[in-house]
């Protein structure tokens, strides 16, 4: 159970953890644990950004309100957009690390 949520979080398992052979070294315990933080709390802003877009589409259509419903679809269909562009921006950006590393 353990390992399907450390990989469903992308976290990498605590030193005790008895399924760090698995999962490889954790390294830098102190590292880690600020990484699984800040991951962990991107994770629970970008959940509740759509939670409440989704919550404000639910609301428009329950009101029968046309243009309340464009809005919440423009805002889940701009942000979906930006962690699409943000990801391939993160994507390209680690690319180009390991090349200047590799020369």
């Amino acid at each position: 159970m353990e390992i399907v949520l450390f990989c469903i979080l992308g976290v990498s398992a605590p030193a005790s953890s008895p399924y760090i052979n698995q999962l490889g070294s954790s390294g830098n315990l102190a590292q880690n644990q600020l990484m699984t933080t800040r991951s962990i709390l991107n994770k629970c802003i970008i959940l509740s950004v759509f939670v409440l877009a989704g919550f404000l589409l639910a609301r428009s259509i329950y009101y029968q309100s046309v243009i309340g419903i464009i809005c919440a679809i423009i805002a889940i269909a701009a942000w979906s957009n930006f962690l699409y562009r943000l990801t391939a921006l993160q994507d390209k950006d680690k690319e180009m690390e390991e090349v200047l590393h590799d020369q």
